[in-house]
């Protein structure tokens, strides 16, 4: 009898299939490293793409910036430091970036000095200012935000400056025209008012001024007879007259009409009153010619503290009558008195 040898089982896994489950680790491991590398990529492509657009969309933003003409700045107030983004003079170059150090005591640069100072006294919201630029003084509109720290104390500011010198110069020449009479250059009847009135109210103490009203004689004849293209002449001729004969800071209006509106300042004493107003009748007079008779009626009276428009204005109105009911070509005036108080005394008359 053959004995055979006696097999004993170790419990372990045969070689071949230990080497199967590697592979397949190894596999998983390269499976998941393609998917990382792979997310990876997407991740950067994404990115990459996202960067160029929001390159394209930075490059909009500033050609937009460029064609409107703004400028970018921002302050630094612990270091005292403004930095300026100036847009190109080169149509597709980079904006220009201009820092400036010690602004609020560097008074070499003006615009810089001032701005500092200016930025120091506002904190946010939209204004604006006259500030030297460009060489000369300009009306700038600086939109701004100022960072605040714990404290209250502003940290930064940025913000965006637009040169509207043109726009504000533009606005005002509209403002002018709305209040000038279209013909003559003089104020409008509504302008006249809100400007007297204005005067009137800030007489103090001693202070007197005159309200003048001026009537052309018989000025209807004149457009009868000569047409109405050398009325509005005579018109105009008028008006250049009173400009000549009163100072910048009086007020010179054309109501409507042949009438005319003048309030005069710092009026000492009715003598001087009345040789203004002789003055013009004879100057009036002397534009006479071609067969055509001019002259004016003047009514006028003074005012003092307290005075009121609509009173001072009917005042003058019954001294013009007075003046056309003593012949035309002349001027009457009554003296500043208060509501009640006789006008006649001390009035005066002359002309002629």
């Amino acid at each position: 009898m053959v004995l055979l040898p006696k097999i004993v089982a170790t419990g372990g896994d045969p070689p071949e299939r230990m080497s199967t489950t590697a592979d397949q680790t190894l596999f998983v491991a390269a499976l998941v490293l393609l998917v990382v590398v792979f997310i990876l990529l997407f991740l950067l492509r994404k990115h990459n793409e996202t960067a160029k657009q929001l390159q394209v969309e930075v490059k909009k933003h500033w050609q937009i910036y460029e064609l409107m003409n703004l400028y970018f700045f921002e302050y630094e107030y612990a270091a005292d430091q403004l930095i300026v983004f100036e847009p190109s003079a080169e149509k597709g170059e980079p904006n220009q970036r201009k820092v400036y150090s010690q602004v609020s005591t560097n008074g070499q640069v003006p615009f810089a000095h001032l701005l500092a100072d200016f930025l120091r006294r506002k904190q946010t919201g939209v204004h604006e200012v006259l500030l030297p630029f460009g060489g000369h003084q300009c009306w700038l509109q600086i939109a701004m935000c100022t960072e605040l720290n714990e404290n209250g104390l502003p940290v930064y500011t940025i913000g965006r400056i637009a040169n509207i010198d043109q726009q504000k110069k533009e606005r005002e020449e509209l403002e002018k025209k709305a209040q000038r009479d279209s013909l003559t250059g003089l104020l409008n009847n509504a302008s006249t008012r809100v400007q007297i009135e204005h005067l009137i109210q800030q007489l103090e103490g001693e202070e007197q001024g005159a309200l003048i009203l001026m009537d052309i004689d018989f000025f209807k004849e004149v457009n009868d007879g000569y047409g109405h293209m050398r009325g509005d002449k005579v018109l105009t001729q008028v008006a250049e007259v009173l400009r000549e004969n009163f100072r910048p800071g009086d007020v010179i209006g054309r109501p409507g009409g042949d009438e005319f509106l003048i309030y005069m300042r710092g009026v000492q004493e009715m003598v001087a009153l009345a040789e203004r107003c002789g003055r013009l009748c004879r100057r009036i007079r002397a534009l006479s010619g071609d067969g055509l008779h001019l002259s004016v009626s003047i009514g006028a009276a003074v005012a003092g503290p307290g005075a009121e428009y609509d009173l001072l204005y009917e005042r003058a109105d019954r001294a013009l009558y007075r003046a056309k009911a003593a012949g035309r070509d002349r001027f009457h005036i009554v003296p500043w008195c208060l509501p009640g108080t006789s006008e006649e005394i001390h009035s005066m008359n002359g002309g002629v």
